[in-house]
């Protein structure tokens, strides 16, 4: 729904420039000179010479900005909470939902111009996150611990690596991603397994709600008490 604010027109009355007129003194005949010819030559061209644009004037940029395309049902009845996009021609967003096939958390793949029909890729419960730091490879959790992978055209089956649900998910490449659960535990992957859960944090068992990992070396995850 677009909501419309009631706007107040503001007018600016122009008002009439007054002139005033000075009296004007006039000066004797012993204060003129005679004015010489290189005063007179210098005058006239002053009067006529043109201002030259500035050599560093720059042309002006349009302002940067897009436009959103209008919204598209993909999923009617299940709600998507996550997505991911390594290029313009691949995304990845997840659901979480009663899934399409019974119970389960499902995938949709963007080529660039459309999205794919529903993958299940839980069979269980709800996908919570995915991160696709390539088009050959994904990673997505569930909030029962497990965590699936994806290989450019299918999904791993569930592997349940974590006893407590997961929140979100993030891969720096297809041999670095980290996981975070509810309760302060972090997981990372090295390309074929995943570790065991590291307490993070200040170990209170507080839930890490978010992570992100732009690099191999370097990932920040933040969580409540």
């Amino acid at each position: 729904m677009t909501r419309r604010r009631a706007g107040t027109w503001i007018g600016v009355l122009a008002l009439g420039i007054v002139l005033a007129l000075a009296p004007v003194s006039i000066a004797s005949a012993s204060q003129y000179r005679p004015i010489t010819h290189h005063e007179a030559t210098t005058h006239h061209k002053s009067k006529h010479t043109k201002a030259k644009p500035k050599a560093n004037a720059k042309a002006s940029k349009p302002a940067p900005g897009g436009t959103w395309s209008a919204a598209k049902s993909i999923d009617p009845g299940n709600g998507l909470v996550s997505v991911s996009c390594p290029s313009t021609t691949f995304c990845v967003t997840v659901d979480a939902s009663t899934g399409h096939s019974g119970n389960g958390g499902n995938a949709f793949t963007y080529n660039g111009t459309s999205w794919s029909a529903p993958v299940v890729v839980d069979t269980v419960t709800s996908l919570v996150s995915v991160s696709c730091p390539t088009t050959r490879f994904c990673a997505a959790v569930g909030d029962d611990g497990s965590a699936f992978t994806y290989n450019g055209s299918s999904w791993t089956t569930s592997s349940d690596v974590d006893t407590n649900p997961f929140e979100s998910v993030s891969c720096a490449s297809s041999s670095f991603c980290v996981a975070v659960d509810n309760s302060a535990g972090a997981l990372t992957w090295n390309g074929s397994a995943w570790s065991s859960p590291q307490t993070v944090g200040s170990g209170n068992g507080g839930p890490n709600s978010a992570v992100s990992c732009p690099s191999t070396s370097f990932c920040a995850a933040i969580g409540g008490s």
